[in-house]
């Protein structure tokens, strides 16, 4: 048997020792916790330090574990090399179609349906070009497009060293400029896309804020605004940042986020209120021509009845009355 699959359960029987509870705390887990860690390796393959009441518990619990001192981003790798090799060997295909119907992106309570959950959290969805080009090509994406599109293009090295190389946070005009880059590569890195490559550290800190920003939450996200394709990219982001960042990250932020995303909507509504003036006035001008049209087909049709009647009425009160028919002459 494959040990990267017996390990999952290998130390089950722990559980009916009384030391090892004594030892490692009555709530350490002992099924798929192969590292007898207070997290179980689902846990700990995603656990990262942001600052929500769940995760503190789990800081709180890493904290006070005998194994504090453990090295946890390695463990945490460890932990996602498992449940890879899992994954594979439960789904023939790994990547999941972002042309799937609506009704697999149903939100249930925690999130996403389950068959979006076990690829989104080691694949990113498979967009074509063609998926990419329909937010990329429009004048004022929304902000929720700009920040995954061009988080995803960082993370995967598809933007040039003339951006790369003198980053150092990631503002507005920046996210506009990588938005309008050709596509192609992206496409293709999306598609290559190996989950044991570690993302660049640099990048990793920068996009971080953005990434795991409440507006990035597929959770928090309205089906009706935010495309299918752009919830499940923005999902696949959150993970694979989670999976490398550290407490740091979370902490010391130099760009208001907040910010950046209020001035993309106030773009984005712009560009809204722009088009439907255009349209409005395009409606009220195709109103005034048909007014204009009809007016002045009916003042046409006016000049062109016939006035035969009144020709024959003129020439009745012309003829003189006669009270009596004069009588006939003999």
């Amino acid at each position: 048997e494959h040990y990267l699959k017996k390990m999952l359960r290998d130390l089950d029987f722990l559980r009916e020792i009384p030391e090892a509870s004594s030892c490692l705390g009555s709530e350490c887990p002992f099924h798929r916790n192969p590292f007898l860690l207070p997290l179980s390796v689902d846990d700990l393959a995603w656990y990262h330090p942001i600052s929500t009441p769940k995760d503190d518990e789990r800081s709180r619990k890493m904290a006070t574990t005998v194994w504090k001192d453990v090295h946890i981003g390695r463990v945490r790798r460890a932990a996602f090399v498992v449940l890879l090799d899992e994954f594979h060997r439960l789904n023939s295909s790994p990547r999941i179609d972002c042309k799937i119907s609506d009704k697999d992106w149903i939100y249930y309570p925690n999130g996403l349906s389950h068959g979006v959950l076990r690829s989104v959290k080691f694949y990113p969805p498979s967009l074509t070009e063609e998926d990419l080009t329909q937010f990329t090509s429009l004048v004022d994406p929304p902000a929720e497009a700009i920040v995954a599109i061009g988080c995803a293009r960082l993370l995967l090295d598809s933007v040039g060293d003339d951006v790369t190389n003198k980053l150092l946070f990631l503002t507005k005009p920046i996210l506009l400029k990588i938005i309008r880059l050709p596509i192609a590569d992206l496409s293709k890195k999306i598609s290559s896309f190996n989950p044991l490559h570690r993302a660049d550290s640099k990048i990793v800190r920068i996009v971080y804020p953005f990434v795991m920003h409440e507006r990035m939450d597929p959770k928090a996200m309205n089906p009706a605004e935010v495309s299918a394709q752009m919830m499940y990219l923005s999902t696949w982001l959150r993970g694979l940042v989670s999976r490398e960042a550290n407490v740091d990250y979370a902490r010391n932020l130099t760009v208001d986020v907040g910010k950046i995303f209020a001035d993309l909507d106030a773009r984005a509504n712009r560009a809204k209120v722009s088009k439907s003036s255009k349209l409005s006035n395009e409606m009220m001008l195709s109103r005034a021509t048909k007014a204009t049209t009809e007016d002045d087909v009916h003042k046409e049709n006016e000049h062109l009845k016939p006035r035969t009647n009144q020709s024959v009425q003129t020439d009745a009160i012309q003829l003189p009355v006669l009270d009596e028919l004069p009588s006939p002459q003999k």
